[in-house]
């Protein structure tokens, strides 16, 4: 094995068990990814690979951005197979296996803040460490879609926010999220009704049935866009976004 000290990839496949990377895919079962294999096996621990390796240097053109390929550690934190694994090849960072509330909601926040700076690749990893001790965090899943959106991988995206809601996450945020992607995928009539359960979950927010109204315009269904704009422009006559989402239902009305 390299030495790569306590922040490189020692291949303990913990991180693809939990959730699959932008080129993976699930398994039958929903549980990590169905191209990992195990690859060593010894005495407290294993080591795996990804059967699909080969195939991403060959086809994938940015596979360096990701950082399962050459970044480090996706999952450094809470990993007791990493650990094993440091240990028995002595480079053991001595990281706490099992975390505590508070330990995560720290790396939580390290993880956020490096999104909001833009350095998405490190934040991706700290998510999926994160995930590594709590598969069903719903705002690192929740998050980890927003960087997948950011990186143009809509389907991951998706299958990220549908496992964040799963795991009970902010519904009505994580709804508008969906629809915005589905919208940008040209699935309209999915992301109006993305829209439409994010408006059910947040009735006081009128721009939830704005974005829907304007998918259902680009779905072909403009008279109904206009039906659900009409009693939005009453209650909020000085809302602009909504009178210019009715002036382009109306328009591809009279087309």
């Amino acid at each position: 094995m390299v030495d790569v000290g306590h922040l490189g990839c020692v291949r303990s496949g913990l991180c693809c068990q939990r959730a699959h990377c932008a080129y993976g895919a699930p398994r039958e079962d929903g549980t990590g990814c169905r191209y990992l294999e195990t690859d060593e096996q010894a005495p407290g621990y294993s080591t795996y690979r990804c059967g699909r390796y080969e195939w991403i240097l060959a086809n994938v053109k940015d596979w360096r951005a990701h950082p399962a390929f050459g970044g480090g550690c996706n999952a450094p934190l809470f990993n007791p197979n990493r650990a094993a694994i440091l240990a028995a090849t002595g480079l053991d960072a001595r990281l706490p296996i099992v975390p505590t509330e508070p330990e995560l909601a720290r790396v939580f926040m390290q993880a956020r803040d490096c999104q909001e700076s833009g350095r998405l690749a490190e934040a991706e990893a700290l998510y999926r460490s994160i995930l590594v001790a709590r598969p069903d965090h719903a705002p690192a899943l929740h998050r980890l879609g927003q960087i997948a959106r950011a990186a143009r991988q809509r389907d991951y995206a998706l299958w990220l926010f549908e496992q964040a809601l799963a795991a009970g996450g902010a519904a009505a945020e994580i709804e508008v999220e969906r629809g915005a992607v589905l919208a940008e995928d040209r699935q309209h009539q999915a992301a109006a009704e993305a829209f439409a359960r994010a408006a059910d979950l947040a009735p006081g927010e009128p721009r939830h049935r704005i974005r829907q109204a304007e998918a259902l315009t680009a779905a072909g269904y403009p008279d109904r866009a206009a039906a659900l704009l009409a009693p939005i422009i009453a209650a909020h006559p000085d809302l602009a976004e909504a009178r210019w989402a009715l002036a382009l239902a109306e328009r591809a009305g009279a087309s």
